[in-house]
């Protein structure tokens, strides 16, 4: 039971049998997955839900939040690593498409290179949304691990979400280490941060900056 419970909490609040039975090791034969959620149901710890996320997969929540916390502790560091890389790649084969959520397992999982593409795609989709907020947060937790070209347009995605919430000072700082990041080259990330800068310079009033950036 502790284990189905432990890597149930691997997931968070929410997780799905097949999950589990990943996690655990289908060919476990020792270990009856289907049998143990029905004892964890019996005893209140989880809960089935009546509609799963994914088709044919059966969804259960922990009925306690301090449960699936404590579960969730008694884990190894080296099995907290792992069970969020198998979770990930389960989330992945069962079709998720929250980038964001993909990318704070493979965060975990210490696979900062994959988790920065899932970030990138995220705050892509944030700012082509209008969600702006979103925006700046997911390209600010990419940024953190992303080197080269993804640190590039994760900087730009923050600098353009940033600009139109009328954060010009912050927008123009983040557009100049995005062009630094990529080097000055007729590429369309450059071209953009230096529609991002103009716009902030404007606003700003930075008159001589923008005749230097006419001149560059």
């Amino acid at each position: 039971a502790r284990r189905v419970l432990r890597a149930a909490s691997v997931f968070g609040q929410r997780f799905w049998r097949g999950a589990v039975k990943s996690l655990l090791g289908e060919n476990d034969a020792s270990l009856d997955v289907v049998e143990w959620l029905r004892t964890l149901e019996d005893r209140e710890l989880v809960a089935r839900r009546p509609s799963s996320r994914f088709a044919d997969e059966a969804e259960y929540v922990f009925r306690h939040a301090l449960v699936r916390d404590t579960a969730y502790a008694a884990l190894t560091d080296t099995d907290r690593a792992l069970g969020h890389r198998l979770a990930a790649e389960w989330l992945e084969r069962a079709g998720e498409h929250d980038a964001v959520l993909l990318g704070e397992h493979l965060q975990r999982a210490g696979d900062e290179r994959r988790a920065v593409r899932f970030y990138r795609a995220a705050a892509a989709q944030a700012l082509e949304g209008n969600d702006l907020e979103a925006a700046v947060d997911r390209a600010t937790r990419g940024i953190v691990s992303a080197r080269g070209e993804d640190r590039a347009w994760l900087l730009l995605y923050a600098a353009e979400a940033e600009a139109w919430r009328g954060r010009f000072t912050e927008a123009l700082e983040l557009a100049d280490e995005a062009v630094l990041e990529a080097g000055r080259t007729a590429s369309e990330l450059c071209l953009r941060s230096f529609h991002v800068t103009a716009i902030a310079c404007g606003r700003l009033g930075r008159i001589e900056r923008l005749e230097q950036l006419a001149y560059e």
